[in-house]
């Protein structure tokens, strides 16, 4: 993806909405500069790694906080270690195992909240010791039992292949996960910008404008303002770490000189007395009280931490796989979801040793990253030993930190995680586009955004795909007919004698020939009654054509059935057509009850069914007219013959040769010389293009007694323009070329004759030609 920008200096009256715009451009072409352009330098990726980890730090503290937020007073501390383990040790993990080129791991507000839930539902077990120590190890024990069972999960997900089963995912579902997290992120910042919770603003109303922070809220915003300038004027430069030194800068000078101007907390400082390993240790101590507690309180509690575990399991690889697909739809690259699941199996599995969060796919701080120039390995392993240094280093690097800089760096990046495609749909729906279908995507995305951020990923994600579903089946469902006509005007293409043809013209308007397309399923099979029902009284054969329809389930094949039936009863034939015994469709009618013993003919495309339709009319209308008739059709005038009399007619006899040949027998082929023009006699001969191999090719025309083929080479001088082949055993009357000059030369008139006959002929076999084709193309 390439975007091409222009300087707004030479742009008159740049709006408001021209610079979003182009500062949504700007991060479109960092997320695809991985593919249009050079890699960075090892520097550049390591200064956006380092940007990403640091400006993500807020949200990374909160997560942690909202963990262990059941434990109380001691959430902030035990959630920090927590939520800092998992940057710096499964983000390395992930970051080197994973297949994505920037994977960007960290704890995720879906799978954070499921921790929560599951703590605030063990950490109430009556049986559980008083003592903060012991609270403290029970808790770390349940998240690593859940975050271990999560990491093998996904292991074992992966190793099944189902991992790329989120591909499956329709547009509309994913463009509402993504907007959705954007929204997760921006309410995030209410905290640090509003000094509450959205929760609280929510529940206490107007009375939570007492604890608002107005000038934290200005500090954020200016920082958001700030660095959306810079990446519009300067895309180049390490916007998000001058933006933070900025704003820290403006934060210190406010406290030093207008300590009254309340512009919100910094990080603080961060300690590290909670020792993981002791917790491990005591884990399995009999002797130790708290070992004791531990071992009891598993045993108690398996089931809870297992099924939050399969549960945690499926949410993040779901979130982080969409993740990933988000990431690839905007980059132009196709990650290996089953490689990417199984580094976040095998980073789950060994953060959880360690006391880390569930892990998944960060995409805040991938945004973050790829804001700062950042777009491959090194920048995600950058952003994790950021985290690590932070987590290791404390306070002298978070103290002076503004929690308010942080979030306004957040809101920016928010912003970028909104989803192109549905800004596209809005900017439709601006522009006077009203259609139905825009409507229903725009429902989808609502949809999932709203569930997503009520209920979670795993919801959202459900009934998007449902209403996706629902979507598809009322298309399906739509008019099965692609296309309806008689067999006047869309004839076979046999050709038949002017005797017959004569019969047969007004006969093809009782022939209705009737085109599906889509699936016939149970969505929508019902349809079939109502077109039997609506075919006039006069109608004798229904010839339904198949070609288009790409599968037939059960409810298909009996309401086939049903209609042969309801057809048979109102004394109308149904053929049809585009079915063969040995593919797909012919299986599953022979299984599911739509074949021969059902009243209903298969024929290999429309126009063998409209042949058998037209052969079906035309026997008792020439039973009749035999009846009627002496003359036999044992000895037909041939088309060659119209108009001669009966001594013009002995003079060509005279130089008539007969041939028989067998069924399958070829007569010529494309290409070889044209020496003679040949009159079917009985049976039926088969123009058809060249083989292709094995193969037989397509059928041009199949001639009726009376006709003749090989005219138009013998006209023009040139090679046979295709094979002919015989459909069963057949007589055939051969005249070569030096007869028919010979009865030129020695009797005019009756040359004059022959050669128009061949004209007319060949022109009347173009026009039915021609008609057939016309309609089968259409």
């Amino acid at each position: 993806m390439r975007c091409v920008f222009y300087p707004m200096a030479k742009t008159s009256g740049t709006s408001k909405l021209g610079r979003r715009r182009r500062h949504s451009l700007i991060i479109s072409k960092n997320l695809s500069s991985s593919t249009t352009s050079p890699s960075a330098g090892w520097h550049q990726e390591l200064l956006a790694g380092g940007v990403g980890g640091l400006v993500t730090l807020a949200l990374l503290l909160s997560l942690g906080a909202l963990a262990f937020s059941p434990l109380g007073s001691e959430a902030a501390r035990v959630g920090a270690v927590a939520a800092f383990t998992t940057s710096a040790v499964g983000g390395v993990i992930y970051a080197l195992a994973a297949a994505s080129r920037l994977p960007c791991g960290g704890a995720s507000t879906t799978t954070t909240v499921m921790i929560a839930a599951m703590l605030a539902g063990v950490l109430l077990d009556p049986a559980l010791p008083v003592t903060l120590p012991a609270r403290l190890a029970c808790a770390l024990a349940a998240v690593a039992c859940a975050v271990a069972t999560m990491g093998a999960i996904q292991l074992l997900i992966a190793g099944a292949g189902w991992a790329e089963l989120v591909r499956k995912v329709p547009q509309p579902v994913l463009a509402g996960f993504a907007n959705a997290i954007a929204v997760l992120v921006l309410m995030a910042q209410f905290q640090p910008l509003l000094g509450s919770e959205m929760s609280a603003l929510v529940r206490d109303g107007w009375g939570a404008l007492s604890r608002l922070q107005p000038g934290a809220l200005l500090l954020g915003l200016g920082t958001a303002l700030l660095l959306g300038t810079m990446l519009t004027w300067r895309p180049r430069w390490p916007t998000a770490l001058l933006a933070v030194l900025a704003g820290s800068l403006v934060h210190a000078a406010a406290g030093h000189w207008l300590p009254s101007l309340n512009l919100g907390p910094t990080v603080g400082t961060i300690t590290l007395d909670l020792p993981i390993t002791q917790v491990w240790a005591a884990l399995h101590t009999d002797a130790d009280p708290i070992g004791g507690a531990l071992q009891s309180f598993v045993h108690r509690h398996w089931t809870t931490l297992v099924g939050t575990g399969a549960a945690l399991a499926v949410v993040g690889a779901l979130e982080s796989l969409l993740v990933a697909l988000d990431m690839d739809q905007r980059t132009q690259h196709r990650t290996n979801a089953r490689r990417e699941l199984a580094a976040l199996g095998l980073a789950n599995l060994l953060g959880s040793v360690c006391g880390a969060l569930p892990l998944g796919t960060s995409r805040a701080r991938t945004a973050a990253t790829v804001q700062a120039g950042g777009h491959r390995k090194t920048a995600a392993l950058a952003s994790s030993a950021t985290s690590l240094l932070l987590f290791v280093a404390g306070a002298p690097l978070l103290n002076w930190l503004p929690l308010a800089v942080l979030a306004g760096v957040m809101v920016s990046v928010a912003w970028t995680l909104f989803d192109p495609w549905t800004r596209s749909l809005l900017a439709k729906l601006l522009g006077g586009e009203r259609s139905a279908a825009l409507w229903q995507s725009l429902a989808v995305v609502l949809g999932v955004l709203v569930t997503t951020v009520w209920k979670g990923p795993l919801f959202g994600v459900l009934l998007g795909i449902g209403l996706a579903v629902l979507n598809f089946v009322r298309l399906l469902g739509r008019s099965l007919v692609r296309g309806r006509c008689s067999a006047a005007q869309r004839p076979s293409r046999r050709v038949y004698p002017a005797s017959s043809e004569g019969l047969l013209a007004p006969l093809r308007q009782h022939i209705e020939v009737l085109e599906l397309e889509g699936p016939l399923f149970f969505g929508n099979a019902e349809q079939l009654g109502p077109l039997g029902d609506a075919l006039p009284d006069t109608t004798r054969v229904l010839v339904l054509d198949l070609r288009r329809v790409s599968a037939v389930d059960e409810s298909g094949a009996q309401s086939l059935a049903r209609l042969a039936h309801s057809l048979r009863q109102r004394g109308i034939a149904l053929l049809l057509a585009s079915v063969q015994s040995d593919m797909a469709m012919g299986l599953r009618l022979n299984l599911f009850g739509a074949a021969g013993h059902d009243g209903i003919e298969w024929f290999v495309d429309a126009d063998h069914a409209i042949e058998a339709a037209e052969e079906r009319l035309l026997r008792p209308a020439l039973a009749a007219a035999q009846h009627q008739a002496t003359a036999s059709f044992e000895a037909p005038v041939n088309a060659l013959l119209e108009g001669l009399d009966p001594t013009q007619q002995a003079l060509v006899y005279d130089r008539l040769v007969a041939r028989r040949v067998a069924a399958g027998e070829t007569v010529f082929r494309h290409g070889e010389a044209a020496d003679a023009v040949y009159l079917v006699v009985s049976g039926s001969i088969r123009i058809q293009a060249p083989r292709m191999g094995a193969s037989a090719g397509p059928r041009y025309a199949s001639l009726a007694p009376g006709t003749m083929f090989g005219e138009a080479a013998l006209l023009d001088g040139g090679g046979r323009t295709a094979d002919a082949v015989a459909d069963v055993d057949t007589e055939l009357l051969r005249l070569d070329q030096a007869a028919l000059e010979a009865l030129a030369r020695e009797h005019p008139a009756l040359g004059s004759r022959l050669y128009r006959n061949l004209a007319a002929y060949l022109a009347r076999r173009l026009r039915i030609a021609s008609m057939a084709w016309s309609a089968a193309a259409g």
